[in-house]
């Protein structure tokens, strides 16, 4: 199953999660991630703590952030860029 949405800051933080001011992401290495914009050449950070993980991808031409993965007591949410122009 797939969603698209749109969420304003706002909706973050009152979203109810928990935002870490000082998580430090570790890079991880290179990937090619498809989604549903197209297939991109990419950065991959991850970053774990407290039984929490969470995964993005960066597009190394622009810089874009094209997938991002978390995982949070047992619930896993992934969003996928699904159009972009340069």
């Amino acid at each position: 199953m797939s969603r698209t949405t749109s969420l304003s800051c706002s909706d973050i933080s009152n979203s109810g999660a928990i935002y870490d001011p000082s998580a430090s992401f570790q890079y991880v290495g290179d990937e090619t991630v498809t989604v549903p914009a197209g297939t991109f050449s990419c950065w991959k950070f991850s970053y774990a703590s407290g039984g929490s993980s969470t995964t993005v991808w960066v597009s190394k031409t622009d810089g874009v952030p094209v997938k991002f993965s978390t995982q949070i007591a047992g619930n896993s949410c992934v969003v996928e860029l699904v159009a972009y122009q340069p």
